[in-house]
């Protein structure tokens, strides 16, 4: 049984600081594995397309051999979209 003493003599634990130390622990026995070489996947190359059907904009792979018509649509006739709102605005 505990008497009022041995209640006094109990000291709270902060739960944040006993988590963070549990958490830095944790780090220090498993240190996360630095790769020396990180191999990255080249930018794939988007073209913009606008349909003269019916205005719709999107986008293909560069590298695509699809037939080229409008995804909304269905319509061929197709333009690449060369508006640019950073030279337009230069412009001005």
């Amino acid at each position: 049984m505990i008497n009022d003493e041995d209640y006094l003599k109990i000291e709270p634990v902060d739960e944040a600081q006993k988590e963070t130390t549990i958490s830095n622990e944790l780090v220090k026995e498993n240190p996360i594995p630095q790769k020396e070489n990180i191999e990255r996947k080249p930018v794939r190359e988007f073209i913009k397309y606008i349909c003269s059907k019916c205005n719709y904009k999107f986008t293909r792979k560069a590298s695509t051999s699809q037939a080229l018509r409008c995804p909304y649509c269905s319509g061929s006739t197709i333009e690449e979209d060369t508006f640019d709102l950073d030279q337009t605005i230069r412009e001005v």
